[in-house]
């Protein structure tokens, strides 16, 4: 007789096992078994013989979306609070979003946010000291006890999906925790006070040359909006490395379709020469370069130090990123400052070298940012810190031009030009007694701090080449007492 049909390999789908070879039919092939997942599919019966039925997958929940593996704060408790976060929908799309009756419900530094100020407020006509709607109206006749309260909640009596009973055996609608309350009340403080202004759901980028270059303009609905980024200023444009913030969500009101967050589709993202994403030629360039795995190390010849190509002539993935960050990075009307989809991380495992593998490795949320001094791409985005976070960049090696020493008494924020000047800063005992000028700085910034020289708009700041014995005699900016008060220029 045959031999008996292989066992079926597991998957997303059980396979089918190998039909009996020949004979007068071979012993049914083993069931293959449905893998775990996202609703896993039913294994396929084995050929041959009277072969089995695969098991079935098990079915995924959607709320893991919104747990993060590493961090158990995400997952909602067992003991019935509502700390965690959960799938829901959110404005008629599904969000992980933390529900809440309560601050504490929150994490530290959030609260729940109030859905109503006074009973007029909500449907059922009650709103709760703590700003929150009852789910429902109660009795017609409150003072009647034999009434049956619609609102009513007890152990045996639960409330609906949505709502939550507190300890008055009241249903309530849930709430959502928040960052903070909006901002709606206008009015002026009534003494001075201290206050701090922080970047919500964003990377706030700053140098040691760069201020602020938060600018904006209020749009017909009365938001704050950025000007628009071009490279017509004469149209109310801004240049579009004139910017120092990534969102990693819109801000209130925001009208993405002026000024979207998302870089753009891969075919907008990776769209330079050598780097053009495509997916019809697995061994071109940018084949499915939004897949690409950066800690693949490409193969050098030791004989002629070149990089080599990969078997079928493909070009290493590394050297194709580099020519893609050259190409976004030269581009001034490229989308800055937003986000998109890359390839594995760090923490993911090494792909294979094989380019037909590419369409199946993991991505992850990235950001790429570029301004008038550095350019660098933040990933993982996907999983945010879960406070405060700082990252410095800092110059090991290498070289850069000679640049002029800062001091915390002069702020230049956005320089324009050098001038040359005509009087010589060197005396006949200092460094030479060879001529050498001041030159000065025109900065047109906007507005600058108060212990830079204060809120003004421009300014022109001198500059002594040969600054002081104890800084090594390099280029120093002189503030007022450096310079018998005549510098800055405001």
């Amino acid at each position: 007789s045959g031999m008996g049909g292989a066992a079926g390999m597991g998957g997303g789908a059980g396979m089918a096992g190998a039909s009996g070879a020949g004979g007068t039919g071979g012993t049914g092939g083993n069931a293959g078994s449905g893998g775990a997942g996202m609703a896993g599919g039913a294994g396929a019966t084995g050929a041959g013989g009277a072969g089995g039925t695969g098991t079935g997958g098990a079915g995924g929940d959607a709320l893991e979306d919104c747990h993060d593996l590493t961090d158990d704060t995400t997952r909602r408790p067992p003991d019935g609070s509502l700390r965690g976060f959960e799938c829901v929908s959110y404005n008629g799309q599904p969000r992980c979003i933390n529900r809440c009756v309560q601050a504490q419900d929150c994490r530290h530094g959030r609260i729940c946010l109030p859905t109503c100020s006074k009973n007029a407020d909500c449907p059922s006509g009650v709103c709760t000291a703590d700003g929150l709607c009852h789910a429902r109206r109660g009795r017609e006749n409150p003072k009647d006890p034999n009434e049956l309260d619609p609102n009513s909640c007890n152990p045996s009596r639960s409330c609906l999906p949505g709502e939550f009973c507190d300890k008055d055996n009241q249903c309530r609608v849930m709430s959502v925790c928040v960052d903070g309350p909006a901002l709606n009340n206008d009015a002026c403080f009534p003494q001075l006070i201290s206050y701090a202004v922080n970047a919500n759901a964003s990377f706030l980028v700053t140098g040691s040359q760069a201020g602020s270059f938060s600018a904006g303009k209020t749009d017909a609905g009365g938001h704050c909006e950025p000007f628009e980024y071009g490279t017509k200023p004469e149209e109310g444009q801004r240049d579009p490395r004139l910017v120092s913030r990534i969102q990693l969500r819109p801000y209130p009101g925001q009208d993405e379709t002026k000024h979207p967050i998302e870089c753009g589709g891969p075919q907008d993202v990776f769209k330079y020469p050598f780097s053009t994403y495509q997916t019809n030629m697995p061994f071109g360039d940018g084949y499915f370069i939004d897949h690409f795995d950066p800690s693949i190390e490409p193969g050098f010849n030791s004989d002629t130090g070149k990089v080599e190509n990969l078997p079928g002539g493909a070009r290493p993935e590394a050297p194709q990123l580099v020519d893609w960050m050259k190409g976004w990075t030269a581009d001034v009307n490229a989308s800055n400052a937003c986000l998109y989809l890359g390839g594995p991380i760090a923490s993911d495992p090494t792909g294979s070298i094989d380019p037909t593998t590419r369409a199946d490795r993991p991505q992850h949320l990235r950001a790429r940012f570029r301004n008038t001094q550095v350019a660098f791409i933040l990933a993982d985005l996907e999983r945010a810190p879960v406070g405060a976070e700082t990252i410095h960049f800092d110059v090991h090696g290498g070289f850069r031009p000679q640049a002029v020493v800062n001091i915390p008494t002069v702020e230049v924020s956005a320089p324009a030009r050098i001038v040359l000047g005509p009087i010589d800063s060197t005396r006949i005992d200092a460094v030479t007694d060879k001529a050498a000028p001041f030159f000065f700085v025109v900065d047109q910034r906007r507005l600058g701090r108060g212990q830079g020289g204060g809120p003004t708009r421009g300014q022109v700041v001198r500059v002594n080449p040969f600054g002081l014995a104890a800084n090594g005699y390099l280029p120093i900016y002189e503030d007022y007492h450096a310079s018998n008060g005549l510098f800055p220029i405001q």
